[in-house]
């Protein structure tokens, strides 16, 4: 039987970053991340690539998730092993 472990964390992390000259808050349509690295795209269709978080903190973000959960295949039985 396959069942699914799923491990829940709450991490917040920031990142300070310099907008271009002349460029405001307002002037964001979209931000991603993905593996620490960022991306902005302007309302005007120009980007900001290549942001990267600070990695400092990495290591211990995920040393222990608040809660860990096993279910079926189907997400139909869940059992709640440890609540943070």
């Amino acid at each position: 039987m396959m069942i699914k472990i799923i491990n829940d964390y709450h991490v917040t992390h920031y990142t300070d970053v310099e907008l271009p000259e002349a460029k405001t808050p307002d002037d964001i349509e979209d931000v991603g991340f993905k593996w620490g690295r960022g991306s902005i795209l302007f309302k005007d269709g120009t980007s900001m690539e290549g942001i990267e978080e600070d990695k400092e903190s990495e290591g211990d973000c995920f040393k222990r998730p608040l809660g860990i959960k096993v279910t079926d295949e189907e997400f139909e039985n869940e059992i709640v092993f440890e609540e943070g």
